[in-house]
């Protein structure tokens, strides 16, 4: 699928002076990048309560680990499509809006609706937990005898052996308690996040998500389920101009706006 969008045919000059003319607004394009690229558990909590023993059964995930019982697969496994979402198309879609015979109308079931997202958020969790988190096993290090996570060869650097070139753990990209909504990066916030402002990675008008976990690679939702599990990673590289409709007003760094700086 190829969204048609004001990045696959404008340059940074012509978005930025659609910016200053109000024609389109950041928080557009944060919304839609937040909604391809989720770097957020369902609940975090869990996924933290169930790490270890998720780490321990990577990457085979057989039935020996995931069934409790009988070895008879519960309601998502690995490969396979969710059963809700093979329910709910058979289901007649309700209009949203019903009229009744007295002229009023009602909603959508919220108690459905509610049912269907506590379904699609388990199984979101399920899926993401096994497949999007990125993960360096834990060995005791002979020596000291202390736990380490040791970076496989895959994700090895060619710089530095001992560091993952994926740059991961991405603990400065979690995000605070202060943190909201997504923000466009310009030198201020990449200060704070400690985000490079330079070179073929530098973070410089690219947007930072919100994020719960810092081994959680960010993956589209929708494809994440629907694909049942299947490596989902998005890498969005969309970016904008950093001027004074795109500044964050959490950023006190008043250079920001200042030309050539």
């Amino acid at each position: 699928m190829y969204v048609q969008r004001l990045h696959q045919f404008a340059t940074l000059k012509e978005i930025a002076e659609k910016l200053e003319s109000g024609l389109v607004q950041s928080t557009d394009l944060k919304h839609f990048l937040s909604q391809i690229c989720c770097e957020e558990y369902p609940d975090v909590h869990r996924f933290e309560a169930e790490q270890v023993d998720l780490e321990r059964h990577f990457p085979t995930y057989s039935e020996s680990t995931e069934c409790t019982g009988t070895q008879t697969w519960g309601d998502f496994k690995l490969g396979r499509l969710p059963r809700f979402v093979y329910d709910d198309a058979k289901t007649e879609m309700e209009s949203p809006l019903i009229s009744s015979g007295k002229g009023v109308s009602d909603r959508m079931n919220p108690e459905s609706s509610q049912e269907f997202k506590e379904q699609y958020n388990n199984a979101l969790q399920y899926f993401m937990s096994r497949c999007q988190h990125h993960i360096h096993k834990l060995v005791t290090d002979p020596k000291t005898k202390e736990e380490k996570r040791l970076v496989p060869n895959a994700c090895a650097s060619k710089k530095n052996r001992k560091e993952c070139k994926h740059e991961a753990p991405w603990r400065n990209r979690v995000s605070p308690a202060w943190m909201s909504s997504p923000l466009i990066v310009c030198k201020g916030i990449a200060k704070k996040f400690g985000l490079k402002t330079s070179g073929v990675r530098n973070w410089m008008g690219q947007t930072l998500g919100m994020r719960n976990n810092e081994w959680l690679n960010g993956c589209m939702p929708g494809l994440c389920v629907a694909f049942a599990g299947s490596n989902s990673d998005v890498k969005p590289n969309d970016r904008l101009p950093i001027m004074a409709s795109t500044h964050e007003k959490c950023c006190t760094r008043k250079r920001c706006l200042k030309r050539g700086v």
